[in-house]
Parts: C-alpha cells; structure tokens; sequence
C-alpha cells in the first residue's frame, strides 16, 4: 500500500491515506490510536479491539482493513468498517450505526511493543539442537549410502535377510559391522524392513523429546525473563508461540521421516535423509518471519476464544408489573 504519488518534501502538499495525514519526519500516516506503515503496508502496534473467533481475517493484528482497503477502511486505527449498501448502515468491527453517525474513541492508545515472536536472538538453543541432530541424521544416511547398504531376501532359507555394504555403513545403521546374515525379524533390522516401525521408532526416539522440551525452555525464558517479558507468560501469544514451536519441533522431522519411507525396504538410509531434512527445515522456519506470522494469527484465535469465553451470558429481563398508583398503562 503505497502514499500518493509526489514530492514528499515539498512542504506545501499534504498527502493523505483513508483521510489520514502523511507525517514527512517519521514517514507514516497518523491515525490517532495507531501510526501506519504504508511501505510495509501494516500498522506498528496491535490491534486494540479483540478478534472475533468465528471470522479468520480479525485474527491478525497488525493488517490494514482486512488487507482488502477498497472494500474497507479504519477511519482511527481501531476498527475495520465498511459501508453496506444493502442496509444503509456503517458496520464498523461487528457493531452497526446509522448513516452519518462518526463513531468516537472511548479508549487510550496503545504504548508501542515489540511484534509477535521477535527475539534479539535468531536461533534459539532449541534450533542449535536441530541443526546438530539433523547433521547427524545427514552424516548417517551419507554414510550408509555411500556403503552401498541394503538387505536383499536370501535363498539359502525363507525370511533370511542377506545384508550387503560396507561394513562403516553398517555401523552408520546401528549395527554390528560384521552382520551379514539374519531373519526378517531381527531387531537390527526390523525398523528399516517396515516403512511403518522406521517412522514410529524415529518419532518416538529421546531426540524428539528434547527438541520439543528446548522449545518450550525457550518460549518460556523469552516470554518469562527473556525479550517479550512484557507480554507475560498468561497471555494469549506465549499460548500460541509454544503451540507454534511444538508443532514445528516435532511436524517438520515427522514429515520428513514419513516420505523417507516411501523409499521401502532395501533403502534404510531414506528415513534418517528425510529427518534430517525436516531438522532443518524446522530450523528455517523457527527463523524466518513465518514464524512471527504463525504466532501472530494463532495469537488472535486464541484471544477471540478467550474473549467469548468471558463475556457474560444474556441475562433475562427483569419483568415489572404495572402499579395502579402510575396512572393508565401505556
């Protein structure tokens, strides 16, 4: 969302957005409650008024007139309103006047604050673990693919299993570098024989565990002692940014793990390439602004919930009985 076009320094024009003045010292339109960004295109604080849980497009906090500014626009930075044609009414955030009514502030802006999910840091402790295990995942998988690992059926008896590679790569594989022989369900090579126990075994290894522990080590150091102290750890976006990094932690990995598997028996080195992928893509993600983008959305949902969870329920009203001492009923 671009200002007017002209000469920004020319001291004479003042350029406007929605109605709004163009500030030429900071480079952003004044709304009253909020200053917005026409470059970046969103506003630099949140949005004041709750999200609604039932409609998507409140749940983000810093977009401008649901990012559809032709159909709608904020006259003070606090509520999205449009026209309806239909009715003849403004409809401004989920309240309704009539024609010519300017709606007016009853509440003080907002201080400034940092936006959702920033930190000074870019890589967290729990990113540090990804990368270092997904390395790992890498070098291992290099190593038996490199080996030339794989199990082939025997002949000498059914369910034998030949094992053909070097023998580093069979240590790569968690297993002894003189096997060479075994039936179908060995230990050893059970869980890369089933496409199905390779992913439940690397779902279910202690190196799951950790990264989702450091994750949410880390979400609580920031929002308890760390950079977003301020917003508290009893708040909507620290519910939201752990959900967030949760999901991450252990999502990418297992979607990873899960088209290793498509590889099938005989490729046992599929299942900890395609981890280590997902590490790292976890990685990429936890510092990129989808991130912040994520944290920001659910941040909203979970607001919207809590807010219709606290609104008092409808009330019956009080019914009065008409005194003969009033006069004639109306």
């Amino acid at each position: 969302m671009l200002p007017a076009q002209g000469n920004f320094t020319d001291p004479h024009n003042h350029y406007t957005f929605a109605g709004k003045e163009w500030d030429e010292a900071l480079g952003l339109y004044e709304f009253g409650v909020r200053l917005y960004d026409p470059w970046a295109g969103l506003w630099l604080t949140r949005e004041p008024l709750p999200a609604r849980a039932w409609e998507p497009r409140t749940w983000h906090r810093y977009q401008y007139a649901y990012a559809s500014p032709i159909s709608y626009y904020d006259p003070y930075g606090a509520q999205t309103c449009s026209f309806n044609i239909l009715t003849g009414e403004l409809e401004c955030f989920g309240e309704r006047t009539g024609m010519g009514w300017t709606p007016t502030l009853e509440w003080t802006p907002l201080p400034s604050e940092q936006p959702a999910g920033a930190s000074p840091c870019p890589i967290s402790p729990a990113d540090l673990y990804n990368l270092g295990y997904g390395g790992y995942q890498a070098w291992r998988a290099l190593q038996m693919l490199r080996g030339g690992l794989r199990f082939v059926p025997g002949a000498t008896y059914p369910g034998q299993i030949v094992v053909y590679g070097k023998p580093w790569a069979r240590q790569a594989a968690g297993l002894s570098p003189y096997f060479t022989h075994a039936r179908w369900t060995h230990p050893g090579l059970v869980g890369y024989l089933s496409p199905g126990v390779a992913f439940s075994r690397e779902m279910l290894s202690k190196s799951t565990g950790v990264g989702i522990a450091l994750a949410v080590a880390w979400d609580v150091y920031e929002y308890g002692w760390g950079s977003k102290k301020e917003v508290g750890l009893q708040s909507p976006e620290f519910a939201a940014a752990v959900t967030v990094d949760v999901v991450v932690s252990a999502g990418f990995p297992a979607i990873g793990a899960a088209l290793g598997t498509l590889c099938g028996p005989g490729a046992p080195f599929c299942v900890p390439a395609g981890t280590a992928l997902g590490s790292f893509a976890a990685v990429v993600f936890s510092t990129s602004s989808w991130r912040e983008r994520s944290i920001q959305a659910l941040s909203g949902f979970y607001e919207a919930i809590w807010w219709e969870a606290t609104q008092p329920k409808d009330v019956e009203p009080v019914k009065i009985e008409w005194d003969s001492s009033w006069g004639t009923p109306p």
